[in-house]
């Protein structure tokens, strides 16, 4: 092992009713780095703490790591501002996506680019849409098209919707092909966490989510078109999994073609294996720890292994 290395920022807050802590992190092939966005706060925490979000890049050769000084970070550069939830994704051609929102229910998404180096330069914000429902600190999801180069930004409103917005990279800007109104993709979602990642193996995005009426897991498969500016239902289904509370984590597998979603439950903590096919989904389940982790989940896949955690 080599020595832990401090990413940087001032911390995460210790303030529930400002922010909701998080950290994502994406790798991309091209820059061969690693990208990290985290919430970011002053002020040593408290009531009158300022928070926002540091995005940086770091690069790993042997057992040395590296972190960029060339970051982003938002209390710096704008004042702050405070974010419920955010998610990063790179595309594997140099640059990535960030989706985020904020406690008055907007949901933002962000291009970037990340050097060899790790070097940050980051795009404007665009603006999908306000009214994000009662589960934004969970509701948002970002992933990537890697056949029609498009950014998927879901996120759940507040009539209860998954409604999601459909972007291509050039540098750092954003251009928007739905025609600036989110498309609708899927009701009846309950306030929790929604999991999107593209499906390599069948060309289509595999979107997990808690149906309120239910209150089992079900899926849904969608494409682009092929003008790339609308979605196309391909499949949808119930996987029949109850105890689904609020935190779960989505990773595909390229060997395999398998999902894996990690996912606290009511009582326990559980392992899905999913098999996505053209038009339907099956899943096999395992308990995986016989106490409910919450907070304290990550899942990494990478070629034909995972790593939990």
């Amino acid at each position: 092992y080599g020595t832990g290395q401090a990413i940087g920022g001032a911390g995460t807050t210790n303030d529930p009713t400002l922010v909701n802590n998080f950290v994502s992190a994406s790798y991309d092939s091209t820059s061969d780095a690693v990208v990290i966005f985290y919430t970011h706060t002053q002020n040593g925490g408290g009531d009158d703490q300022v928070v926002g979000f540091m995005v940086q890049g770091i690069t790993v050769s042997g057992t040395t790591i590296t972190v960029s000084s060339t970051a982003y970070d938002d209390i710096a550069t704008s004042g702050g501002g405070n974010l419920h939830v955010g998610r990063v994704v790179c595309d594997n051609l140099g640059g990535f996506g960030l989706a985020y929102s904020t406690p008055v229910g907007a949901c933002y998404i962000r291009p970037g680019t990340v050097s060899s180096t790790g070097a940050i330069s980051l795009g404007n914000a665009n603006h999908l849409l306000n009214g994000i429902g009662s589960g934004y600190p969970y509701g948002v999801a970002l992933a990537y098209d890697s056949r029609k180069a498009r950014f998927v930004n879901l996120y759940r409103d507040a009539s209860a919707n998954i409604r999601g917005g459909i972007y291509g990279r050039t540098g750092t800007t954003l251009t928007r092909y739905e025609g600036g109104t989110p498309l609708t993709v899927v009701g009846n979602v309950a306030g929790d966490n929604i999991g999107a990642i593209y499906h390599y193996n069948t060309s289509q995005f595999l979107i997990l989510y808690k149906n309120s009426n239910t209150g089992t897991i079900f899926y849904e498969l969608e494409k682009i078109s092929d003008a790339g500016s609308t979605f196309v239902s391909t499949g949808a289904g119930n996987l029949s999994i109850s105890g689904f509370d609020v935190y779960g984590f989505l990773a595909h597998d390229k060997v395999s073609g398998n999902s894996f979603f990690l996912f606290a439950a009511a009582s326990d903590t559980k392992l899905l294996t999913i098999t996505t096919a053209a038009t339907s989904a099956s899943v096999t389940s395992e308990t995986i720890a016989s106490h409910k982790e919450e907070t304290g989940l990550s899942l990494v896949m990478e070629m034909a292994w995972f790593l939990l955690v």
